[in-house]
């Protein structure tokens, strides 16, 4: 709570900030069940509830209607062009492919998981440089949201040189409840992997 402890009897107003991962409609929407808790070194002192408006792209407030959040996440993922790898001085290889993530859904998730399909067995785990492994960078995708960014992949020295054929990545919102993903054709993007010594 901001400015601090409170001295008895004090009473202290303040504005709380909340972000809603929803696309805005031309309609006004309403929630309730929102819960303020108080708490105490941990244990809750006191809670209210409230309900929310959400504004419609005219700004208006009016004759809201209910908002309902959807329940399946609804994740895509496309690439661009194939994946070469160049061996590197110290004798692996390393190359990156660009990839885009798209979530067209408002269900809860904490973030996006994107692994490697097929990958040859000398390859290790997809990373991205802004989140390390197998995750999608920036948290949370807002409904309709689209991000593209570099994913690297890595192969030890024995690894053969040429063409590997074809492996692709899978990407996924990561969830508590196990709802599966509203439309899971297009969870998965295939390329071609081929293998280069250094020039």
């Amino acid at each position: 709570m901001p400015g601090g402890e409170l001295s008895p009897g004090e009473q202290r107003a303040f504005t709380i900030d909340f972000q809603v991962l929803t696309t805005v409609q031309p309609y006004a929407m309403k929630a309730g069940n929102g819960e303020a808790v108080i708490k105490v070194d941990g244990t809750k002192v006191t809670d209210e509830t409230f309900t929310t408006r959400f504004r419609s792209t005219t700004g208006s407030l009016a004759n809201p209607q209910r908002y309902v959040q959807d329940r399946q996440p609804d994740a895509a993922v496309t690439v661009s062009g194939d994946l070469t790898l160049v061996r590197q001085p110290e004798g692996y290889f390393e190359g990156h492919l660009p990839v885009t993530v798209r979530y067209d859904s408002d269900a809860p998730h904490g973030m996006m998981s994107i692994v490697g399909v097929n990958l040859p067995a000398t390859f290790g785990y997809p990373w991205s440089l802004e989140c390390s492994h197998e995750c999608v960078p920036g948290g949370e995708f807002m409904e309709g949201e689209q991000r593209t960014f570099d994913l690297y992949f890595s192969a030890s020295a024995d690894t053969p040189v040429g063409d590997l054929g074809q492996a692709g990545v899978e990407v996924s919102a990561v969830r508590r409840d196990g709802y599966p993903d509203s439309d899971p054709a297009d969870n998965v993007a295939t390329f071609s992997i081929t293998t280069t010594e250094a020039a």
